[in-house]
């Protein structure tokens, strides 16, 4: 175990008084975990959205193996574009993304996930 010396001066505010004490605290370096240790995803994979039906929040997840450009896009049953999620770099690890759909009708709508990788559409029903 590594141990850490804190050191600190306490001065009080009496005429023919100091006081100074030293506090140790031990840290137990072994139990902080190293960036090489944080697992990515093996695999890029863009999980069934949840909860379906939604009212009004849906979430999306997607593994991201490996940095790339995608978007998310959300369209209506008139394929009319109604909003957008993301549209950027992915950076590597498990991305979560969530559609606040409180504006909207209540009905059915796709997001649309388009990356280098994989490109699908995902219905989504919102239910009021």
């Amino acid at each position: 175990m590594n141990k850490i010396l804190f050191s600190a001066l306490a001065l009080l505010c009496f005429p023919l008084f100091a006081a100074q004490d030293t506090l140790a605290i031990s840290i137990n370096i072994e139990d902080v975990m190293s960036i090489d240790e944080i697992q990515l995803p093996t695999e890029f994979k863009i999980h069934t959205p949840s909860p379906n039906p939604f009212n009004p929040v849906v979430n999306l997840q997607i593994d991201v193996p490996v940095q790339i450009h995608g978007s998310i896009l959300i369209y209506d049953l008139t394929g009319r574009k109604v909003g957008k999620l993301f549209d950027g770099l992915l950076e590597p690890g498990y991305q979560q993304f969530q559609w606040n759909a409180s504006q909207m009708s209540s009905g059915m709508y796709f997001i649309s996930v388009n990356t280098e990788v994989e490109n699908t559409i995902q219905k989504v029903m919102l239910v009021k």
